[in-house]
């Protein structure tokens, strides 16, 4: 009787034990999947009022970029080599309306919105007709909306008129090129002193197909900072084109940035020709930036190179 006991008591045990390894973890965080974030933005016009007197009131803007940015690292928070981010725009209708899809996931992401300045004019409506006002500057702003993937976000958002008296508003405008070339250090293989053997020799290889960004301080037609993207062609050469000034009180630089590079740590074999596939890992950016200055028109600043290097 107590072998049975005992025996009916290890079954249920390892029932038990056999039914626990069979429930999975279900991890929110690796379920992407989108959502969609909409709204309406517009801008101050003074109207006339009945009497003598004018108000303010608010008006569609179109025609105004609206950029929503999604950090990889809060996409994918389970990948080791989640990098950089992913930036989705679109441009408002005649209603001043906007939609952006972007990629979100189950726990839910942070989506950096960023809408411009606007410099345009502050206009007044008469008798139902509109009169161009005076230069003004339209303000913008960056904020951030938390996302869940099959969810909808909304965020409006009115852009306020400051005009422009005795500002130094630009007057000659130009555009300047920005070029280099990206390379990354990899092993070469050496003779000296004796046979073949991988000596501490370097070779830099171009980097092709690579997102390369440069953040310009001031772009002089929306009076805020602007991001250049581009991609290094086969030769691992970039090149931006800047719309600048070199109006008094424009100071026009800006900061060459490249993410983590993942990729082999490879071997130039001593042909010169020959490369031998090495160990994964990662060549780090340089996500503080690399200064660039005096940005002006007609301005062409080239060997603006970088150098992959540490590999770890």
């Amino acid at each position: 009787m107590k072998k049975s006991l005992l025996a009916i008591g290890l079954t249920a045990l390892l029932f038990g034990a056999c039914k626990k390894e069979e429930i999975e973890e279900f991890l929110a965080t690796d379920m992407t999947g989108t959502s969609v974030i909409s709204g309406k933005i517009t801008n101050d016009i003074r109207s006339q009022n009945q009497g003598s007197g004018y108000q303010t009131i608010m008006v569609p803007a179109a025609g105004i970029v609206v950029q929503a940015r999604v950090w990889n690292d809060d996409l994918y928070p389970n990948s080791p080599n989640a990098q950089g981010s992913e930036v989705y725009s679109a441009t408002t209708d005649a209603n001043g309306n906007y939609s952006i899809t972007v990629k979100s996931n189950g726990d839910g992401v942070s989506a950096y919105i960023t809408i411009a300045n606007r410099v345009s004019t502050f206009d007044t409506i008469i008798n139902g007709v509109v009169k161009t006002g005076p230069a003004a500057n339209f303000y913008g702003t960056n904020t951030n909306v938390w996302v869940y993937k099959g969810s909808p976000a909304t965020y409006n958002y009115n852009m306020w008129a400051s005009t422009i008296v005795g500002n130094p508003m630009p007057v000659n405008i130009g555009t300047a090129v920005v070029t280099g070339t990206i390379m990354v250090t990899q092993m070469e293989e050496d003779t000296f002193p004796g046979p073949i053997y991988y000596y501490n020799a370097t070779a830099d290889m171009p980097v092709a197909n690579h997102s390369v960004r440069l953040d310009f301080n001031v772009d002089p037609l929306t009076m805020m900072r602007r991001t250049y993207t581009t991609t290094t062609n086969a030769s691992g050469v970039y090149s931006f084109t800047i719309t600048t000034s070199d109006d008094p009180g424009f100071n026009q630089y800006g900061y060459l940035r490249l993410t983590d590079y993942v990729t082999t740590r490879d071997t130039l074999r001593v042909n010169g020709t020959t490369v031998s596939t090495g160990i994964s890992g990662v060549f780090d950016g340089n996500s503080s930036g690399y200064y660039i200055g005096n940005i002006y028109p007609n301005e062409v600043i080239n060997h603006e190179n970088y150098y992959y290097s540490n590999f770890h």
